[in-house]
C-alpha cells in the first residue's frame, strides 16, 4: 500500500474545512448538547455510588444504578418541599421587619431639631449634614 503525502496547504485546508464542519454540526446540534452534557455529569457523579452498592449488596450494576438514579431523583423532590416554607416564613419575617424599620425611619425623620433655642423644621439627619459640613470648615 502506498502511502500518500499531503503537503502542508492540502493538511491545513482540510484542518479547515473539518474545524468548519464541526462548528456548524455542533450549532445544529445546540440545544442538545445541555441536557447530554447534564446527563453525563449525573451518570459521572452516581456512577461511583452504584459501584459501591454493587460491590456492597447481591445487586447488578443496573439495578445499582436505577436504585441510586431513584433515590437521587427521591432527594431532589423532597428539597423543595424541606426549602419552600423555610423560605416563605423568612419572607414574612422580612416584611415584618421591613415595616418595622420603615417606622423607625419615619420617627426618626420626623423628629425636629432644637437648635440655638428655636425649632428648626430640619431633621436629625439634616442637621447633622450641616453640622459635619461646619466642623469641617
Amino acid at each position: 500500500m502506498s502511502e500518500t503525502k499531503w503537503s502542508t496547504q492540502t493538511r491545513i485546508f482540510v484542518i479547515t474545512i473539518l474545524l468548519i464542519a464541526l462548528v456548524l454540526f455542533l450549532y445544529y446540534i445546540h440545544d442538545l448538547l445541555r441536557p447530554i452534557v447534564v446527563s453525563a455529569l449525573l451518570g459521572f457523579m452516581l456512577y461511583p455510588v452504584a459501584t459501591f452498592l454493587r460491590k456492597r449488596t447481591p445487586l447488578t450494576q443496573k439495578a445499582a444504578g436505577v436504585l441510586v438514579y431513584f433515590s437521587f431523583l427521591a432527594v431532589l423532590a423532597v428539597i423543595p418541599a424541606i426549602v419552600t416554607p423555610i423560605v416563605i416564613r423568612e419572607i414574612d419575617s422580612l416584611g415584618a421587619q421591613l415595616v418595622n424599620i420603615i417606622d423607625g425611619v419615619n420617627e426618626f425623620l420626623s423628629q425636629t431639631t432644637v437648635l440655638f433655642s428655636s425649632r428648626c423644621l430640619f431633621t436629625s439627619i439634616l442637621f447633622w449634614a450641616l453640622f459635619s459640613k461646619a466642623a469641617a470648615l
